[in-house]
């Protein structure tokens, strides 16, 4: 799903981090033995523990929790901005900056009262932002042969992902 990037990104810096840290561990080891160590093993301890508090942080969703928080304000602007009334069945499309916050962004629509911003980042998938105020709705498009997934951020704000395979 949308997720699988992250991961792949999570497992690769842990596998990178626990390479150097298991060969500071055998320089340490080494020298400890030669008596006359270089590294303390505390330097080593403090970098896995830095380590595996990153790994957790990001399966925890705490960077796309910041970076939502963060990029929040300028997708309420864009709504705030929409066209009232609109048709439910009748989509248009909204002129916008590419970026909203610290979120890429590649088009935004508008569907009754439902916004929607497509973002980057999409593996397999695409993926972005909806404001549906009352939630999805059958009519919602996405131009994706399989249905969205929506995953709820609270207050009427939702993250959506679709396959687009």
């Amino acid at each position: 799903g949308g997720n699988l990037p992250y991961v792949l990104m999570a497992l690769l810096l842990l596998f990178g981090a626990a390479f150097f840290w298991v060969v500071g561990l055998v320089v340490t080891a080494v020298d400890a033995v030669r008596e006359r160590p270089t590294v303390p093993l505390r330097w080593l301890a403090g970098a896995a523990a830095v380590v595996v508090l990153t790994v957790v942080l990001v399966i925890l969703g705490v960077p796309t929790t910041v970076r939502w928080a963060h990029s929040r304000p300028d997708f309420a602007a864009v709504v705030a901005d929409a066209e009232p009334g609109l048709d439910s069945t009748e989509t248009r499309e909204i002129s916008g900056p590419t970026h909203l916050g610290t979120i890429d962004v590649r088009w935004i629509r508008q569907q009754g009262d439902a916004v929607r911003a497509g973002t980057t980042g999409g593996f397999l998938s695409d993926e972005g932002l909806a404001h549906l105020p009352d939630g999805p709705f059958p009519e919602l498009t996405l131009d994706s042969p399989t249905p969205p997934r929506f995953t709820s951020l609270g207050g009427g704000w939702y993250r959506w992902s679709a396959s687009s395979d």
